[in-house]
């Protein structure tokens, strides 16, 4: 079939999930109409393949939004409720030990001195999100208004977390192949 040596050829540089659901959605598509001739094979794949990578495109960006809006959000509350009324302190002054050595344990693994320049978002910008979802466990009650329940919180956190994670390896994976390829 024309364009199937051109598709393994491409395998490596592709999201290899994908891939193979693109391949299998045109599978279904030939056995349910045998009737229409395929002339490029690699064509179609793509075709679908590139659907499905801007459904992901989307799917991220509201991540992004929604991981920007919960930082923004919990930023304010650490402000309101551990920071001095004139300064935004709140990783810097002695109101909760705990809190400020984990802004200052993640600050160092950033390599970043934390300081009064600062503001709270920039400092939970050095937050992960499993970081931030910790952060919210430890101070539920002052985050609990964000959410309908605990429970809920934790598996709509752990699950923005697991896709930022697979975005990371796919991109650490497709950075890795290029550079190998060039």
């Amino acid at each position: 079939m024309l364009g199937s040596d051109k598709l393994k050829k491409s395998i490596c540089m592709l999201h290899n999930n994908y891939l193979l659901g693109s391949c299998k959605e045109v599978g279904i598509f030939i056995k349910k109409h045998p009737e229409k001739e395929i002339k490029d094979v690699f064509n179609f794949v793509m075709s679908i393949y590139n659907k499905r990578i801007k459904a992901h495109h989307s799917l991220f960006l509201i991540i992004h939004v929604f991981e920007t809006a919960v930082r923004s959000k919990i930023a304010l509350i650490l402000s309101q409720n551990y920071s001095n009324e004139e300064q935004d302190d709140w990783f810097l002054k002695d109101n909760d030990q705990k809190l400020i050595n984990k802004a200052r344990r993640i600050a160092d693994i950033n390599k970043i001195n934390l300081n009064l320049d600062m503001s709270s978002f920039e400092v939970l910008d050095l937050f992960t999100l499993g970081d931030l979802e910790n952060l919210i466990d430890s101070k539920w009650s002052d985050f609990k208004d964000l959410f309908y329940d605990k429970k809920s919180r934790k598996r709509y956190l752990s699950q923005q977390s697991d896709q930022n994670q697979i975005e990371i390896n796919r991109l650490k994976y497709r950075n890795f192949t290029i550079a190998t390829r060039v």
